[in-house]
Protein backbone atom coordinates (compact mmCIF):
# COMPACT_ATOMS: atom_id res chain seq x y z
CA UNK A 1 0.00 0.00 0.00
CA UNK A 2 1.52 3.51 -1.01
CA UNK A 3 1.44 5.98 1.70
CA UNK A 4 0.48 9.65 1.37
CA UNK A 5 2.78 11.68 -0.66
CA UNK A 6 5.12 13.67 1.28
CA UNK A 7 4.98 17.38 0.61
CA UNK A 8 7.18 20.28 1.62
CA UNK A 9 5.54 22.73 4.25
CA UNK A 10 5.83 26.38 4.53
CA UNK A 11 8.18 25.99 7.65
CA UNK A 12 10.44 24.16 5.50
CA UNK A 13 10.25 26.62 3.26
CA UNK A 14 10.73 29.45 5.59
CA UNK A 15 13.82 28.01 7.24
CA UNK A 16 15.11 26.99 3.38
CA UNK A 17 14.69 31.00 2.47
CA UNK A 18 16.32 32.11 5.81
CA UNK A 19 19.32 29.68 5.65
CA UNK A 20 20.09 30.76 2.30
CA UNK A 21 19.88 34.63 2.97
CA UNK A 22 22.00 33.47 6.30
CA UNK A 23 24.70 31.76 4.09
CA UNK A 24 24.80 34.14 1.20
CA UNK A 25 25.29 37.34 3.44
CA UNK A 26 28.43 35.77 5.01
CA UNK A 27 29.97 35.22 1.47
CA UNK A 28 29.13 31.41 0.76
CA UNK A 29 29.11 30.00 -2.95
CA UNK A 30 25.35 29.62 -3.69
CA UNK A 31 26.00 26.46 -5.02
CA UNK A 32 28.09 25.41 -1.70
CA UNK A 33 24.72 26.99 0.23
CA UNK A 34 22.53 24.84 -1.36
CA UNK A 35 24.76 21.61 -0.78
CA UNK A 36 24.52 22.83 2.88
CA UNK A 37 20.88 22.95 3.14
CA UNK A 38 20.24 19.99 1.29
CA UNK A 39 22.51 17.83 3.69
CA UNK A 40 21.01 19.28 6.69
CA UNK A 41 17.21 18.22 4.86
CA UNK A 42 15.45 15.82 6.72
CA UNK A 43 12.79 16.19 3.57
CA UNK A 44 14.20 13.54 1.09
CA UNK A 45 11.57 15.75 -1.72
CA UNK A 46 13.36 18.52 -0.51
CA UNK A 47 16.33 17.38 -0.63
CA UNK A 48 16.02 15.88 -4.11
CA UNK A 49 14.88 19.43 -5.38
CA UNK A 50 17.41 21.03 -4.30
CA UNK A 51 20.05 18.21 -5.69
CA UNK A 52 18.20 19.10 -9.02
CA UNK A 53 18.92 22.96 -8.36
CA UNK A 54 22.43 22.08 -7.73
CA UNK A 55 22.62 20.20 -10.90
CA UNK A 56 20.59 22.84 -13.17
CA UNK A 57 23.12 25.73 -11.58
CA UNK A 58 25.96 23.81 -13.12
CA UNK A 59 24.08 23.67 -16.51
CA UNK A 60 24.26 27.37 -16.35
CA UNK A 61 20.68 27.97 -15.55
CA UNK A 62 19.49 30.86 -13.09
CA UNK A 63 18.93 30.20 -9.62
CA UNK A 64 15.00 31.24 -10.46
CA UNK A 65 15.11 28.98 -13.48
CA UNK A 66 16.52 25.85 -11.30
CA UNK A 67 13.71 26.66 -8.89
CA UNK A 68 11.07 26.88 -11.43
CA UNK A 69 11.39 23.54 -12.65
CA UNK A 70 9.68 22.15 -9.36
CA UNK A 71 6.80 24.17 -9.48
CA UNK A 72 4.97 21.43 -6.73
CA UNK A 73 7.35 23.08 -4.41
CA UNK A 74 8.41 26.08 -4.96
CA UNK A 75 5.41 28.18 -6.04
CA UNK A 76 5.26 30.87 -9.07
CA UNK A 77 5.72 33.67 -5.92
CA UNK A 78 8.75 32.12 -4.83
CA UNK A 79 10.39 32.37 -7.99
CA UNK A 80 9.07 35.40 -9.06
CA UNK A 81 11.49 36.67 -5.47
CA UNK A 82 14.46 35.00 -6.52
CA UNK A 83 14.06 35.79 -10.08
CA UNK A 84 13.57 40.17 -8.82
CA UNK A 85 16.44 39.44 -6.48
CA UNK A 86 18.97 38.33 -9.17
CA UNK A 87 18.25 40.70 -11.38
CA UNK A 88 18.14 43.51 -8.76
CA UNK A 89 20.99 42.72 -6.66
CA UNK A 90 18.84 41.77 -3.72
CA UNK A 91 18.46 38.06 -3.48
CA UNK A 92 19.33 38.15 0.34
CA UNK A 93 16.51 40.47 1.07
CA UNK A 94 13.68 39.05 -1.07
CA UNK A 95 14.83 35.38 0.27
CA UNK A 96 14.37 37.28 3.40
CA UNK A 97 11.12 38.83 2.83
CA UNK A 98 9.67 35.19 1.54
CA UNK A 99 10.96 33.60 4.81
CA UNK A 100 8.78 36.10 6.40
CA UNK A 101 5.98 35.23 4.40
CA UNK A 102 6.33 31.52 4.80
CA UNK A 103 6.32 32.02 8.52
CA UNK A 104 3.12 33.73 8.57
CA UNK A 105 1.31 31.10 6.36
CA UNK A 106 2.73 28.37 8.69
CA UNK A 107 0.94 30.96 11.40
CA UNK A 108 4.70 31.71 13.28
CA UNK A 109 5.94 34.95 14.31
CA UNK A 110 8.77 35.79 12.29
CA UNK A 111 12.09 34.59 14.46
CA UNK A 112 13.59 38.39 13.43
CA UNK A 113 12.99 41.36 12.18
CA UNK A 114 13.35 41.58 8.37
CA UNK A 115 16.13 44.13 8.05
CA UNK A 116 15.88 46.43 5.41
CA UNK A 117 18.82 48.13 4.17
CA UNK A 118 18.11 52.04 3.35
CA UNK A 119 17.75 52.37 -0.36
CA UNK A 120 18.29 55.97 -1.93
CA UNK A 121 15.43 55.21 -4.64
CA UNK A 122 13.36 54.47 -1.23
CA UNK A 123 14.24 58.18 0.48
CA UNK A 124 13.49 59.50 -2.57
CA UNK A 125 10.01 57.91 -3.13
CA UNK A 126 9.25 58.73 0.05
CA UNK A 127 10.18 62.84 0.27
CA UNK A 128 8.93 63.42 -3.53
CA UNK A 129 5.46 64.52 -2.75
CA UNK A 130 6.73 66.55 -0.32
CA UNK A 131 8.49 68.77 -2.67
CA UNK A 132 5.37 68.10 -4.81
CA UNK A 133 3.14 69.83 -2.41
CA UNK A 134 5.61 72.46 -1.68
CA UNK A 135 6.23 73.21 -5.12
CA UNK A 136 2.60 74.20 -5.62
CA UNK A 137 2.83 76.38 -2.07
CA UNK A 138 5.76 78.36 -3.43
CA UNK A 139 3.93 78.65 -6.98
CA UNK A 140 0.97 79.99 -5.56
CA UNK A 141 2.25 82.34 -3.22
CA UNK A 142 4.87 83.79 -6.29
CA UNK A 143 1.63 83.99 -8.28
CA UNK A 144 0.00 85.75 -5.45
CA UNK A 145 2.86 88.38 -5.18
CA UNK A 146 3.11 88.80 -8.72
CA UNK A 147 -0.81 89.85 -9.33
CA UNK A 148 -0.34 91.82 -6.65
CA UNK A 149 2.76 93.88 -8.10
CA UNK A 150 0.99 93.53 -11.56
CA UNK A 151 -1.79 95.64 -9.81
CA UNK A 152 0.51 98.07 -7.99
CA UNK A 153 2.01 98.73 -11.44
CA UNK A 154 -1.14 99.40 -13.06
CA UNK A 155 -2.31 101.65 -10.17
CA UNK A 156 -4.70 99.91 -8.71
CA UNK A 157 -2.85 99.51 -5.76
CA UNK A 158 -1.78 102.19 -3.79
CA UNK A 159 2.10 102.08 -2.20
CA UNK A 160 1.01 102.15 1.19
CA UNK A 161 -0.39 98.47 1.03
CA UNK A 162 3.04 97.03 0.26
CA UNK A 163 3.20 97.71 3.82
CA UNK A 164 1.38 96.05 6.63
CA UNK A 165 -1.36 94.75 4.15
CA UNK A 166 1.02 92.80 2.08
CA UNK A 167 2.33 90.71 5.09
CA UNK A 168 -0.88 90.37 6.47
CA UNK A 169 -2.33 88.56 3.17
CA UNK A 170 0.84 86.35 2.77
CA UNK A 171 0.27 85.20 6.31
CA UNK A 172 -3.17 84.44 5.42
CA UNK A 173 -2.01 82.62 2.13
CA UNK A 174 0.44 80.78 4.05
CA UNK A 175 -2.16 79.90 6.84
CA UNK A 176 -4.39 78.56 4.33
CA UNK A 177 -1.63 76.39 2.58
CA UNK A 178 -0.73 74.93 5.48
CA UNK A 179 -4.21 74.03 6.51
CA UNK A 180 -4.65 72.31 2.88
CA UNK A 181 -0.98 70.47 3.07
CA UNK A 182 -1.51 69.04 6.87
CA UNK A 183 -5.43 67.92 5.08
CA UNK A 184 -4.50 66.48 1.93
CA UNK A 185 -1.10 65.25 2.16
CA UNK A 186 -0.04 61.92 1.43
CA UNK A 187 -0.48 59.72 4.62
CA UNK A 188 2.26 57.71 3.91
CA UNK A 189 3.56 54.95 1.00
CA UNK A 190 3.37 51.53 1.85
CA UNK A 191 5.68 49.06 1.23
CA UNK A 192 4.68 45.29 -0.02
CA UNK A 193 5.18 42.88 3.12
CA UNK A 194 6.55 40.53 0.45
CA UNK A 195 8.46 41.90 -2.72
CA UNK A 196 9.43 45.23 -0.88
CA UNK A 197 8.11 47.61 -3.40
CA UNK A 198 6.77 51.12 -2.54
CA UNK A 199 3.52 51.99 -3.48
CA UNK A 200 2.97 54.03 -6.26
CA UNK A 201 0.79 57.01 -6.58
CA UNK A 202 -2.51 56.09 -6.98
CA UNK A 203 -1.68 52.22 -7.52
CA UNK A 204 -3.57 49.54 -5.32
CA UNK A 205 -2.34 48.13 -1.85
CA UNK A 206 -4.24 45.16 -0.60
CA UNK A 207 -4.47 45.21 3.48
CA UNK A 208 -3.88 41.80 4.86
CA UNK A 209 -3.88 42.10 8.48
CA UNK A 210 -1.86 43.89 11.45
CA UNK A 211 -0.81 46.78 9.35
CA UNK A 212 0.91 44.61 6.36
CA UNK A 213 -0.23 45.46 2.46
CA UNK A 214 0.78 43.77 -0.65
CA UNK A 215 0.99 44.97 -3.89
CA UNK A 216 -1.80 43.40 -6.45
CA UNK A 217 0.99 41.61 -8.49
CA UNK A 218 1.91 39.92 -4.71
CA UNK A 219 -1.45 39.44 -3.58
CA UNK A 220 -2.81 37.65 -6.99
CA UNK A 221 0.51 35.22 -6.47
CA UNK A 222 -0.25 35.03 -2.84
CA UNK A 223 -3.72 33.92 -3.66
CA UNK A 224 -2.83 31.44 -6.25
CA UNK A 225 -0.39 30.06 -3.41
CA UNK A 226 -3.07 29.98 -1.47
CA UNK A 227 -5.78 28.07 -3.70
CA UNK A 228 -2.27 25.77 -4.37
CA UNK A 229 -1.86 24.84 -0.51
CA UNK A 230 -5.66 24.34 -0.15
CA UNK A 231 -5.69 21.87 -2.65
CA UNK A 232 -2.42 19.82 -2.00
CA UNK A 233 -4.05 19.50 1.57
CA UNK A 234 -7.53 18.17 -0.21
CA UNK A 235 -5.55 15.85 -1.77
CA UNK A 236 -3.11 14.77 1.32
CA UNK A 237 -6.76 13.91 3.60
CA UNK A 238 -8.23 12.26 0.53
CA UNK A 239 -4.80 10.05 0.46
CA UNK A 240 -4.96 8.91 4.23
CA UNK A 241 -8.58 8.37 3.99
CA UNK A 242 -8.16 6.06 1.14
CA UNK A 243 -5.11 4.35 3.11
CA UNK A 244 -7.46 3.99 6.00
CA UNK A 245 -10.26 2.34 4.32
CA UNK A 246 -7.83 0.13 2.29
CA UNK A 247 -6.09 -0.78 5.97
CA UNK A 248 -9.78 -1.20 7.44
CA UNK A 249 -10.72 -3.14 4.32
CA UNK A 250 -7.52 -5.20 4.98
CA UNK A 251 -8.34 -6.41 8.24
CA UNK A 252 -11.52 -7.33 7.69
CA UNK A 253 -10.88 -9.18 4.80
CA UNK A 254 -7.63 -11.03 7.00
CA UNK A 255 -10.23 -11.84 9.52
CA UNK A 256 -12.69 -13.47 7.90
Amino acid sequence: MAAPEVEVSPRELSALCRQMATLLSVGVDILRALEVIREEATNPLLRDALSAVEEDLRLGKTLAEAFGAHPSIFSPLFVSMVEQGEEAGTLEENLLRLSEYYERVAGEAPSAPVVIRPDLDDLLEKIRPLFFWQAIGLGILALAVGGLWALKGAGLISEAFFGPSIFGLLGAALIAYSIIYFRYRPRGILRCAICGKLQAPGERFVPVGKGDFLCERCAELATEELRRSKEREKERKRLEELAKSLEEGGGEGGGG
